[in-house]
């Protein structure tokens, strides 16, 4: 689970992140299980559905990287053309 501080001013759910959303903090990937305006309730990285915890170091003032709608694209490449 990630928590905001109150008087931060930080708003999860005005900023756009929804349920389902890929999220990635502390160098760790996620998915939202449920979200608040202060807090997030984390899904492992490739199910939203199941509850993940945050085994990280304590964070201040952390970076949350947000991918929104729910896709996530894996690209292979099967040959390269050139130097």
């Amino acid at each position: 689970m990630l928590n905001c501080d109150v008087g931060s001013g930080c708003d999860f759910v005005a900023d756009g992140i929804q349920a389902g959303d890929f999220v990635r903090i502390g160098g760790l990937s996620f998915t939202v299980f449920a979200v608040t305006s202060v807090q997030i309730d984390l899904g492992t990285e490739n199910n939203a559905a199941v509850r993940e915890r945050f085994t990280g170091l304590t964070l201040v003032e952390a970076v949350l990287e947000h991918w929104a709608y729910g896709y996530a694209w894996e690209v292979t490449f099967t040959q390269q053309a050139g130097d």
